[in-house]
């Protein structure tokens, strides 16, 4: 099952939305720099 979320910026108030497989491996990613870009605005929280 596919999943559409929404990614909140803490340090820079940017919201962003992405589609996942799963969403706990991805979430870990963006926290980590992993995807570029997003990378610059981290952390992240899902809203």
């Amino acid at each position: 099952m596919y999943f559409v979320y929404i990614l909140y910026s803490k340090k820079d108030n940017i919201r962003y939305i992405g589609v996942t497989l799963n969403i706990k491996n991805r979430l870990m990613q963006h926290n980590n720099g992993l995807v570029t870009s997003t990378r610059f605005h981290i952390p992240y929280a899902l809203i």
